[in-house]
């Protein structure tokens, strides 16, 4: 099975794509750094169905006839044309029917509708079809759930060159998701959507060359593919090709070239790139330092979510920033941050708890956060962790492992 920090790295990259539908995002928790940054979402949700309006299928309104119809408002000969013409056994309506059946558009929502119509489709080698009707498979839409049949359909639409297709078999093969995890074949898969030009893939492939703890680091490749993917508008890939060049990693560092890229990522809803572009105005060593700019990307980063904005503005609170010192609202935010699983977050609500900064003190509740952030990767936990231990007693220190192994992470969901 996949590691599961593999699988939170990876899983960002991998929601189910349909081609007729804009991807959304939901980012994860991803190592960089010194820190962690959340993705969530890199928003891709699943997308799991085919979309709402029959006008999201361009080659059905090529049709004169039809599209007169259509704005004439004379839906049920439309719709009785294209039964018709799937009812005599033709694919590509049988199809359409499927779609229609499933938005409700000229015939009644029914989803068993949908899946006799898309499985037709399918058998008579619709990739259209074969794709939607893996989706279905994969989400119990219409039909029992059943990931080998979904595997099939997937396979046999990736087989007659579908991008999204090919994609969902590089995510279920970057997961462990109805076959055996192996991150070759996802990488195999993803680079064969992403040369088909579906944006989610050239993304993946950006972050899985551009992280060393996968192994599979080639720079140049990644900033190729990230670029690709940012000329179509995709958010995520603008957030991740901007953190190469604050990092300096297969492009020339600039941090000016950054901050364009994050201002279009985090206008197209990566709260993640919020929180970088505050801490760029923050910490920046090549442009003018600017703690208004700052605090104003890092409290909308932290309003909507973001792990590591809450983390930087609760600190800001603390040292008094920026911002007039204090200590309650700087531990309101840490503690946010803390709950989501941010490893220095959890480090400097461990320090507060020792100290009784902002919070009463209580050496226990300390222990407890330091263990949780050391066992997150944060290089500042452990020797706090070594330090406090002396001065607890073993009752004391059974009941901080307890409180530390029943700590679950909670992410939060960005506000509508």
């Amino acid at each position: 099975m996949l590691d599961v920090a593999k699988e939170a790295k990876i899983l960002p990259f991998v929601s189910h794509h349909n081609r007729f539908l804009a991807l959304s995002r939901t980012p994860l928790l991803v190592v960089v750094s010194a820190a962690f940054l959340v993705l969530r979402s890199f928003a891709q949700a699943p997308t799991n169905r085919p979309p709402a309006l029959l006008e999201s299928i361009p080659d059905m309104l090529q049709n004169d006839d039809w599209r007169t119809q259509i704005k004439a408002g004379n839906i049920n000969r439309f719709a009785w044309d294209v039964r018709m013409r799937a009812e005599r056994g033709e694919g590509l309506f049988q199809y359409y029917l499927a779609r229609m059946s499933y938005s409700g558009f000229g015939v009644a929502h029914n989803m068993h509708e949908f899946v006799k119509w898309c499985q037709k489709a399918a058998n008579n080698g619709i990739p259209d079809a074969q794709h939607d009707l893996a989706v279905a498979f994969a989400y119990g839409t219409g039909v029992t759930q059943d990931m080998k049949q979904a595997i099939y359909w997937y396979q046999i639409a990736a087989n007659h060159d579908f991008g999204p297709a090919m994609h969902n078999l590089a995510r279920a093969y970057g997961t462990g998701r109805g076959v055996p995890y192996d991150l070759d074949q996802s990488i195999n898969w993803f680079r064969r959507a992403a040369q088909k030009d579906v944006p989610l893939s050239q993304c993946a492939l950006g972050f899985i060359e551009s992280d060393p703890s996968l192994g599979r680091v080639n720079y140049s490749e990644a900033v190729m593919w990230l670029r690709k993917a940012a000329d179509r508008k995709a958010a995520a890939a603008e957030w991740l090709l901007a953190r190469c060049y604050l990092s300096g990693n297969g492009v020339e560092k600039s941090e000016k070239q950054a901050i364009k890229l994050l201002e279009k990522a985090a206008s197209g809803g990566i709260r993640e790139a919020e929180g970088e572009l505050g801490r760029v105005y923050l910490r920046s060593t090549q442009i003018k330092h600017d703690p208004k700019q700052g605090l104003k990307w890092l409290r909308r980063g932290a309003d909507h979510g973001d792990a590591v904005s809450q983390g930087l503005l609760g600190s800001c609170y603390l040292r008094g920033e920026g911002v007039p010192q204090d200590k309650a609202e700087g531990i309101k935010w840490i503690r946010r941050a803390a709950m989501q699983g941010f490893p220095p977050a959890q480090s400097a609500l461990g320090f507060a708890c020792q100290t009784g900064e902002g919070v009463p003190l209580d050496l226990v509740e300390s222990y407890k956060w330091f263990f949780v952030a050391q066992r997150g990767g944060d290089p500042a936990a452990f020797p706090n962790l070594m330090k406090l231990a002396a001065n607890l007693t073993p009752e004391q220190k059974s009941e901080a492992l307890a409180r530390a192994q029943a700590f679950v992470p909670q992410r939060e969901r960005r506000p509508k």
